[in-house]
């Protein structure tokens, strides 16, 4: 789905700018709040994030809002994420032209003229996207149904909608992309086992003995000559119970450490799948 972006770039986002962050082409298969939490996680990396908002209906999937406390920030964030492989899908971010609930809500209350003004202008955006959306469904184009077209393109902050842009979509970024870290990935039945025993004390029948605990064990994969392992199980369901239960538990000549020395157990993950 086309975004609207501001169209000035993000890199150079003056501090009154927009502190609200458009991200669209989301993987829709993500759980909603996985989904918010590993955008939380990834966005409070640059400074405090607000509010996410992000929708499962049909409408808006695949889009979210995040709303920061300062625009150089949002800027800063919409940069250096754009392009960042979330879920197997590159994220593309823009800077909202107007600010969520969340930003206003710090600069005057709930109840006063101002917030009241704001969420109208809110409603009415809505309505005309949705009309836009609904057109582009039956192949009308977007300005012959929803009224007027946005000549510039913008990204609109709102809690719930997402703008429209005439033309394609952002160029692709090049630069290298970033791999998303393991923590984020996505459950699946295949669990990935890193920082086994160097010296290869782990044995599968001792992974075997620990995991079979965990219901929907299906096999237990040692490497050879590596220090690590994949577990599967029936689901994905089934494998993030045994992730909880047994990430950092300590294996082989790992739970003999010496006295005062530091020994990091198992770091289980879920497998790039």
């Amino acid at each position: 789905m086309a975004t609207a972006v501001s169209s000035a770039g993000p890199s150079s986002a003056p501090a009154s700018s927009s502190s609200t962050i458009y991200i669209n082409n989301l993987n829709e298969k993500v759980k909603l709040s996985i989904l918010k939490t590993s955008l939380h996680s990834l966005f409070s990396t640059y400074g405090q994030v607000l509010s996410i908002t992000a929708h499962s209906n049909i409408r808006l999937r695949g889009q979210a809002f995040v709303a920061f406390s300062d625009g150089e920030i949002a800027g800063k964030a919409a940069k250096e994420v754009n392009g960042f492989p979330l879920y197997g899908k590159a994220m593309q971010c823009a800077l909202a032209k107007t600010p969520s609930d969340s930003v206003v809500l710090k600069r005057t209350p709930r109840n006063s003229p101002a917030f009241k003004e704001h969420k109208s202008t809110r409603r009415a955006r809505k309505a005309e996207i949705s009309a836009a959306l609904a057109a582009q469904k039956q192949g009308v184009p977007a300005g012959i149904a929803g009224g007027k077209r946005k000549r510039d393109g913008e990204a609109d902050g709102q809690e719930g909608a997402a703008g429209l842009v005439d033309g394609a979509q952002p160029p692709p970024v090049k630069r290298a992309i970033p791999q998303l870290p393991d923590e984020y990935l996505p459950p699946n039945p295949l669990l990935f086992i890193q920082n086994l025993p160097e010296d290869n004390s782990a044995t599968r029948e001792e992974l075997e003995t620990l995991f079979v605990d965990f219901e929907g064990l299906q096999d237990v994969r040692m490497i050879p000559g590596k220090a690590i392992a994949f577990v599967e199980f029936a689901s994905a369901e089934l494998a993030s119970r045994a992730r909880e239960g047994l990430n950092g538990r300590k294996v082989g000549t790992q739970v003999r450490e010496e006295a005062g020395e530091e020994v990091k157990g198992m770091r289980i993950t879920f497998a790039r799948v």
